[in-house]
């Protein structure tokens, strides 16, 4: 007999030409695949899920792909060997892909995981991860990624601005995550309950939580200037201009009041028009005006003026080889 939550399946009749991988994308339409063994006709599948296994064995049997009618089973015994330690993509089970990413925005506090996996089963069962978060801005978020991309397209394109009716959570009970969410076209009592409101999902890429988390940073900056309790940033005066030597005016006779000590000036200091300092009374340097060096009355060479004139070869010249 097979144990509850059986995560393995037997897949019997198989195409050859079929690669690993075609077989890893028709599971994965109906959940997270885990690891898969090929050999020949046969493979066995492991799922992470039990439920996503029981989906895919109901959905895909006697079921005909590429000109064959596929037989799937229950996985018993050992028959091809144990399965892969890992996953098939090489990460650990429930951790992300980073792949076709959905951010879901406008979820209300206390919903539940099973909450979110009923919203993102609407648009495809080939959902591998899920996970709500709260971004740095305080608002609450969920996280969902497909393996197939019609399901991530389908989500983005039909369930993006759609009014939900979420359930209110219980104050008295012991278990407060009593979310349920239903779309506004269900079925079922017309009259309005009071325990249950409206409100509009927004579907968006996961590349774009960014951008949203800046929008709504800056909508809430400007919310908060609308309100009285609203105190606007004090901003410093700059500080006077410095106060330094000023060369045009001559120094004060007496210091001016305040905390600093008065200005210390050069000894040789005067007005403009003034004296000008000792040392421009100073005798020049010994040698400054003696005359030129000998070198540059000496004449020039013979024949340094001459056109076509023959120079005397260096002593150590040798001519190039012919």
């Amino acid at each position: 007999a097979v144990k509850e939550g059986h995560t393995r399946l037997w897949v019997a009749n198989l195409q050859e030409s079929l690669s690993r991988e075609q077989i890893i994308h028709l599971f994965e339409k109906y959940g997270a695949v885990h690891s898969i063994v090929r050999k020949g006709n046969f493979a066995s599948v492991e799922f992470e899920n039990g439920s996503e296994a029981l989906r895919a064995k109901r959905g895909l049997d006697q079921v005909d792909y590429h000109g064959r009618r596929l037989n799937i089973d229950w996985y018993r015994g050992d028959k091809f060997g144990k399965l892969e330690g890992k996953n098939w993509w090489g990460g650990q089970c429930g951790h992300p892909r980073y792949k076709h990413r959905v951010i879901v925005l406008g979820l209300p506090q206390g919903i539940g995981y099973q909450n979110v996996l009923d919203l993102a089963w609407e648009a495809g069962f080939s959902v591998v991860f899920i996970d709500i978060a709260t971004s740095r801005c305080g608002f609450i978020y969920g996280i969902i990624e497909y393996a197939h991309y019609d399901d991530y397209k389908f989500a983005l394109d039909y369930l993006d601005g759609r009014m939900y009716k979420i359930k209110k959570p219980a104050t008295n009970a012991t278990n407060t995550n009593t979310h349920t969410i239903k779309t506004e076209g269900g079925g079922g009592d017309d009259n309005k309950d009071d325990n249950t409101e409206e409100v509009q999902l927004r579907f968006v890429k996961g590349d774009e939580l960014v951008s949203v988390e800046r929008h709504y940073s800056e909508n809430t900056l400007k919310g908060e200037q609308k309100t009285n309790n609203y105190v606007a940033p004090t901003t410093q005066q700059p500080p006077p201009p410095h106060q330094g030597y000023n060369p045009q005016q001559p120094p004060p006779a007496t210091a001016g009041p305040g905390p600093y000590p008065p200005p210390q000036y050069p000894p040789n200091y005067g007005p403009p028009n003034g004296p000008p300092p000792s040392y421009y009374n100073q005798p020049p340097p010994p040698g400054y005006t003696q005359p030129p060096p000998p070198y540059y009355n000496q004449p020039p060479p013979p024949g340094y003026n001459q056109p076509n004139a023959s120079y005397p070869a260096p002593p150590n010249y040798r001519p190039p080889p012919q």
